[in-house]
């Protein structure tokens, strides 16, 4: 089972909806594949908050008495506002990875 042909131009449509853009798909940042697929079943991992600037998002968002509980090593709160857009670049990058493969490996 592929998904339909017009899966990837749905998605594409939203993104263009609320004005967001794909990155280019990134590359391993250790040792393991971003992607990997089994039977009918893609696992996507290892991906990060990374802008299409190339900067990441960088900190931890949790009420400010989980952080202080963590102990040392953590460097910067972020607002939910600021959790959202690491979690937003995360999904587009997940999103960008899939495009990527699904474009090599699947004809419809």
């Amino acid at each position: 089972n592929h998904p339909a042909p017009n899966t990837m131009s749905l998605i594409q449509s939203r993104l263009d909806e609320h004005n967001l853009t794909l990155p280019p798909p990134g590359a391993p940042k250790a040792n393991y594949q971003l992607i990997h697929r089994d039977g009918n079943v893609l696992y996507l991992s290892g991906h990060l908050p990374i802008r299409a600037d190339g900067s990441m998002v960088i900190g931890c968002c949790a009420p400010p008495s989980v952080i202080e509980a963590a102990g040392e090593g953590i460097t910067k709160y972020l607002t939910t506002e600021e959790g959202y857009e690491g979690a937003k670049h995360c999904a587009l990058n997940l999103l960008s990875t899939l495009q990527s493969y699904l474009s090599e490996h699947v004809t419809v």
